[in-house]
């Protein structure tokens, strides 16, 4: 694997943790307002936009610290 490719499969990897992490506490935090938190939800949500941070990522190189 070429270098430019492991920067920015790693670039790509940080962005999609970053994405999980948010959106699970954004998730979980609405839940509790609306009084209908269940974990399955919470991680369903962060799993689903974890794959679209790497989907987006796939269509255009994130930026790569230097």
């Amino acid at each position: 694997m070429n270098e430019a490719l492991k920067k920015w499969f790693k670039a790509a990897m940080c962005r999609a943790l970053k994405t999980f992490f948010q959106s699970g506490a954004a998730s979980m935090c609405v839940l509790s307002v609306v009084k209908q938190f269940s974990w399955e939800t919470t991680v369903c949500t962060a799993i689903l936009a974890g794959l679209f941070s790497l989907l987006t990522s796939s269509l255009s190189f994130p930026d790569i610290p230097k």
